[in-house]
């Protein structure tokens, strides 16, 4: 019953599209630093995480693990007042 009441757990996943086989697949947030580089599970294309990067896919992917760093995504989503 008490976990009916919880607080929504914020997502520690974030969704990035390959820019070759347009196939998404989900990173770490933890991870998702400028500069990072990942392969895809699909067709092992080297994705370079930066936020200045002329993909724009990983610019998104970027953006939105930022937010969710940054604790924007919980008043956005879950309705949860940001910390002050």
């Amino acid at each position: 019953m008490d976990s009916l009441l919880a607080t929504p757990k914020l997502p520690d996943k974030v969704r990035v599209q390959c820019s070759r086989c347009r196939v998404p697949f989900r990173e770490k947030i933890r991870n998702m630093r400028e500069g990072f580089q990942t392969q895809c599970p699909h067709c092992n294309r080297l994705i370079t995480f930066s936020s200045d990067s002329g993909d724009l896919d990983v610019q998104r992917a970027m953006t939105e693990a930022r937010r969710i760093r940054n604790g924007s995504v919980a008043t956005a989503v879950y309705g949860v007042p940001e910390p002050q």
